[in-house]
């Protein structure tokens, strides 16, 4: 019987660690943007909410036109930065000098972590 509820114990631990990650844009609300910082008010495990902030720039970048994971300071080579639901779009530079439209689902890469926005 104690084998069983320990199992059920760490079976439901697991599940509530796991609940918010991904998808952040499920979790939270009133979710700006302002220069290359996205804000949230985010649920807690405990479903109070707590407002959070992170910096896009330090995890997207601009590779030869494109919003990328993995890179940086996309702010710096890119414009018309928009935030539409979970979706960042911009207009960035490329290699040779031309433009390119281009987004980036934040929820494939941003978690909400206990109310904390937490890159993946």
């Amino acid at each position: 019987m104690q084998k069983i509820i320990l199992t059920l114990f760490v079976f439901f631990t697991a599940i509530t660690n796991q609940a918010f990650a991904g998808n952040f844009s499920q979790s939270c609300e009133n979710i700006t943007l302002k220069n290359s910082r996205l804000s949230a008010d985010c649920k807690r495990k405990n479903q109070s909410v707590k407002a959070t902030k992170i910096d896009l720039d330090k995890n997207i970048g601009n590779l030869d036109g494109v919003l990328s994971w993995g890179d940086r300071n996309f702010s710096k080579s890119c414009s018309n930065i928009v935030l539409n639901g979970a979706a960042l779009t911009a207009t960035c530079k490329r290699k040779d000098g031309s433009e390119n439209s281009t987004s980036l689902n934040l929820d494939e890469g941003i978690d909400n972590t206990n109310g904390v926005l937490k890159f993946d």
